[in-house]
């Protein structure tokens, strides 16, 4: 199964890649395509993956489409009850390019459709929340379960500038 398939964890992460736009009929879809990205990375010594930002491919009979992200995993955080901030190194906001072959092995091989271009994300796996506070303790980003689940986040100054020292908080939602 896939590194990011929401197996009863809690992980915040942050995402160079795309939106899956392909609507998954079952959990065995899902499966596939988890698999067949984490053997592309492992033979690649790459990061990619493909994070389901839900739990509901916990529950075969009760499928619902929950939207996901295939890209490079700069960063991930395990999130417990404690929700404790941890640092975030700034190698997680460096600029990073996708491998052009990751993209023919989701599109060609796979078959699934994807955003057009590759963006910075903050997201999660699981049913959970995560957040990116600043040095003073300030939120400056989050995202939860019982919202989408991921957002972009290379738009936001602040994350992505490096001058200040991140943390990361996630846990159960």
């Amino acid at each position: 199964m896939g590194r990011f398939l929401c197996d009863m964890e809690n992980n915040g992460l942050i995402v160079v890649g795309r939106v899956v736009e392909t609507e998954f009929k079952n959990v065995d879809e899902i499966r596939n395509a988890a698999r067949a990205i984490d053997e592309w990375a492992r033979s690649n010594k790459s990061t990619a993956a493909f994070v389901y930002c839900g739990t509901t491919i916990n529950w075969p009979d009760e499928f619902e489409f929950t939207p996901s992200l295939i890209g490079l995993v700069t960063h991930a955080h395990y999130g417990d009850d404690e929700a404790v901030a941890e640092p975030v190194p700034a190698s997680a906001f460096a600029p990073q390019t996708t491998p052009a072959a990751l993209w023919k092995l989701v599109t060609e091989d796979l078959g699934l459709s994807v955003s057009g271009e590759d963006h910075t994300y903050l997201a999660i796996a699981g049913w959970t929340w995560t957040e990116i506070n600043g040095a003073d303790g300030e939120r400056i980003v989050g995202v939860s379960g019982e919202d989408d689940c991921f957002t972009r986040i290379d738009t936001e100054e602040r994350v992505m500038s490096g001058n200040e020292a991140l943390t990361m908080r996630s846990s159960y939602c």
